[in-house]
């Protein structure tokens, strides 16, 4: 995937408000995500996330899987 790179960093702070150890976020990414019938294209941030792939935020489980099983 081609990433593009962020006219003005983005400051990324854990919950407790301190830093994150991964640094600023400095570029994107043009996605389409699938979920079962639904599609959508969606512009992601690129960041150091550990052992994770994709971090999903509250808006599309409540969307999506308003459960959160």
């Amino acid at each position: 995937m081609n990433t593009w790179t962020l006219s003005c960093n983005i400051l990324v702070f854990n919950v407790d408000s301190s830093p994150n150890e991964a640094g600023q976020i400095s570029e994107v990414v043009d996605v389409v995500l699938c979920y079962k019938t639904y599609s959508k294209r969606m512009l992601l941030a690129v960041s150091k996330l550990g052992k994770q792939s994709l971090i999903l935020g509250y808006d599309w489980f409540k969307d999506h899987n308003p459960k959160i099983d």
